[in-house]
């Protein structure tokens, strides 16, 4: 890297401006190579403009796209988008088709990742028949997946099959190894989520033809995964021996190669076989290092693009939610909840970036870590007989035979160690204080304290489920213990939970609606949800109801439900709802004196008018000139309504009200903003500036917008944190 430095001031003194550009283009992909981004970022940037400025339009197109590359490795997006936009036209004015096609390929992925997958698709199919005319054979196999695969996230499976199927033989063709297997596995889980028996052997089929190729192709990390798939497709099948096998074939390589996502999958995967195997006890083991492991993951998470943060969220979810509901039936309470609050915050941290725990994930008892160290070194052992039988069968070797016993051998004494270990954790004595669930437990002792009378209650929705954990105080004085208590709710389908849940939000929303119709669903979920509930919060010194909602429960709004005479809001206790216990601040004080800012708008450049802003804000703000108002304090409306009248007067209120357009868009948070009269949007970014402008200070935030709080299915009711 010195000497071409040195090599670069050289040419800079010499008057090379175009070996100058070079030279710093090349040390960016140097840096690029070695992951150091950032640096090579700023060596790309450095060349760009020389290129510009010597007519250097090849050269400024594959700068335009190194720094497009660097962005999308970045995750950010956006940013790559711009400069992959601005490098597509100078590669159509040089007449190169293949850069052309690769640019639209880059901007066809970046689409994808966003989300937007129509959008991926118009880019990938203009990339294509280009790759056709220039002959790149490897290339066109490669957007030929790319659209499988974005066939098969819009669910059109079939459409899927017939793209993977084209680029198949190509991969073949040109020798292209690790995509070939990629395909396979993609052809493999196509099959696979399909529900007949048939379609499960053809998705093995195509994971048994994968696995030979990445073990000729030595990637340990791709042979892990696809004899994680080939468990999972016997487990389905029922065949949970062969399941078993696979799984503990793919533990240990996946912690060799540190993969550390596939070993979660592959623990969640094994817990989940000894949960339904009803060996409850090695079930809560297993799926407390899936969890451990995805808490480690926490910290990278952030830098994962958005649908994969969101798509992870989604499969730890049933992972968590199966462990509390474990250990809730093994009576084992606080760790239960301690399991609950971590996934709520796992599941805000991903939607928003902001929410922080610096927890190191659930704390085995003495009993299981030494069961697991057994566990997994018996594992080990076992993985190692996978690789030399698969390899000797290749080879047809003498030993095969020989191997296979041994291998028999090995399956039984797993088998006889796993009913050994059962009995030893079923035996285990339990000491909670030995277990880090303290800082979890601390915050729900926080709110149960914070006012006479509070009970916290987790509503916990499984696939076909809810059951509840409550949290109430075990004695008297501002800082009692908090004892927690499991009640058994209904069998309901989550779907159908879901479904109930909308209609009734919509009968809600709609002021035309029967309110007949409105009562039924409305009673139908204050079924599911409260009268289980009854017994508890119907004793006279039950004041205060705070609810940590999951999934679905998180769109409703509880006051609204009726029991058949009342709604719960004529309840003699008040409700509140929270996100997650820890990170609540119960009892923050209230302001001695109230002090509101209000913005608003109610004319707009390009949206429609909102006719009663002035009134609303009037209502509220007390002036010398209104003193009807609720509160002392300023309002700026219209014109006067922007990001700066937040900025300069942010730090003098204790109370913000802003109504005004909102727009959230539940796939993308950072795609959020409130809307000015004058079209300026202040967006998530920008809000988040607002904590060095005095936003910590505010008790009281509302915002009368439109959307801002609304989402759907996908977003599970991560949205209610809104802007």
């Amino acid at each position: 890297m010195r000497r071409s430095r040195k090599v670069n001031d050289f040419l800079t003194k010499v008057g090379d401006r175009s070996g100058e550009a070079s030279t710093l283009n090349n040390i960016g992909s140097v840096y690029d190579s070695l992951g150091e981004k950032k640096k090579a970022s700023e060596y790309y940037n450095q060349a760009l403009p020389i290129f510009r400025t010597v007519g250097d339009r090849s050269g400024e197109a594959s700068t335009l796209n190194n720094i497009g590359s660097v962005y999308d490795s970045l995750g950010e997006k956006q940013k790559a988008l711009e400069y992959y936009n601005q490098y597509l036209p100078i590669s159509r004015t040089v007449g190169n088709q293949l850069m052309e096609a690769t640019t639209l390929n880059n901007i066809g992925a970046v689409y994808d990742s966003l989300g937007e997958k129509q959008k991926a698709l118009e880019y990938y199919n203009q990339a294509l028949p280009i790759l056709r005319a220039v002959g790149n054979r490897s290339s066109e196999a490669s957007i030929l997946g790319n659209i499988g695969l974005v066939y098969d996230s819009l669910g059109e499976k079939q459409k899927a099959l017939e793209y993977y199927n084209q680029a198949l033989p190509m991969l073949r063709a040109v020798g292209n190894q690790s995509s070939e297997a990629t395909t396979l596995n993609n052809i493999g889980k196509v099959y696979e989520s399909y529900d007949s028996l048939g379609e499960k052997k053809k998705a093995l089929k195509y994971y048994n033809q994968a696995l030979p190729i990445w073990r000729t192709v030595g990637n340990r990390s791709g042979e892990a995964t696809t004899l994680n798939n080939i468990g999972r497709v016997y487990d389905s099948l029922g065949e949970k021996q062969k399941a078993l096998e696979y799984y503990n074939q793919a533990l240990p390589i996946l912690s060799a190669v540190r993969n550390r996502s596939g070993e979660a999958t592959t623990l969640n995967n094994l817990g989940f076989l000894f949960k339904n195997q009803k060996q409850p006890e090695l079930a809560i083991a297993i799926l407390k290092k899936s969890v451990n492991a995805y808490e480690s993951i926490r910290k990278d998470n952030e830098k994962l693009p958005r649908e994969l943060r969101e798509s992870y969220v989604k499969t730890i979810s049933s992972t968590y939610q199966a462990l509390a509901d474990l250990l809730i039936k093994q009576g084992r309470l606080p760790e239960a909840q301690a399991v609950l609050e971590l996934l709520k915050f796992k599941e805000l941290r991903a939607y928003t970036r902001e929410a922080q725990t610096t927890t190191t994930g659930i704390s085995f008892t003495p009993a299981e870590q030494k069961a697991l160290d057994e566990v997994f070194a018996t594992y080990g052992t076992a993985a190692n007989f996978g690789k030399q039988i698969s390899d000797c069968a290749e080879q047809k070797c003498p030993k095969l035979v020989q191997l296979q016993q041994e291998r028999d051998q090995v399956n039984t004494s797993i088998r006889a160690m796993l009913d050994r270990l059962q009995t030893t954790l079923k035996d285990q004595v339990i000491d909670q204080t030995k277990l880090n669930t303290n800082e979890f437990n601390q915050a729900a002792k926080a709110i149960v304290n914070a006012q006479p009378g509070t009970m916290l209650i987790y509503p916990i929705i499984t696939e076909t489920k809810i059951q509840f954990l409550i949290a109430v105080k075990a004695g008297t004085g501002n800082q009692a213990p908090v004892t927690f208590r499991a009640i058994k709710g209904p069998t309901i389908n989550s779907e159908d939970l879901f479904q109930t849940t909308n209609e009734f939000r919509n009968a809600l929303r709609n002021p035309n609606s029967d309110l007949k119709t409105l009562k039924i669903a409305s009673q139908k979920l204050y079924t599911i949800l409260i009268k289980p509930l009854e017994a508890e919060i119907n004793q006279p010194h039950i004041k205060n109801l705070v609810f940590a909602t999951d999934r679905a429960t998180r769109h409703i709004p509880l006051a609204a439900l009726y029991d058949g005479r009342e709604y719960l809001i004529n309840k003699p206790y008040s409700l509140s709802t929270v996100i997650a216990a820890k990170g609540t601040e119960p009892a923050a004080p209230r302001p001695t004196s109230p002090n509101i800012l209000a913005l608003g708008a109610s004319q707009f450049k390009d949206a429609n008018p909102l006719n009663f802003v002035e009134q609303e804000t009037n209502a509220i703000v007390q002036t010398p000139d209104n003193p009807s108002g609720i509160f002392p304090g300023d309002r700026y409306l219209n014109s006067q309504f922007s990001f700066a009248t937040l900025q300069t007067k942010l730090k003098d209120h204790n109370i913000l009200h802003i109504a005004t357009h909102g727009i959230l868009d539940p796939a993308n948070i950072d795609n959020s903003y409130l809307l000015t009269s004058t079209g300026e949007k202040i967006t998530k970014r920008e809000i988040t500036q607002l904590q060095d402008y005095g936003l910590n200070n505010i008790h009281m935030v509302i915002l009368s917008a439109c959307n801002t709080g609304t989402g759907g299915k996908n977003t599970e009711g991560l949205e209610i944190a809104g802007i």
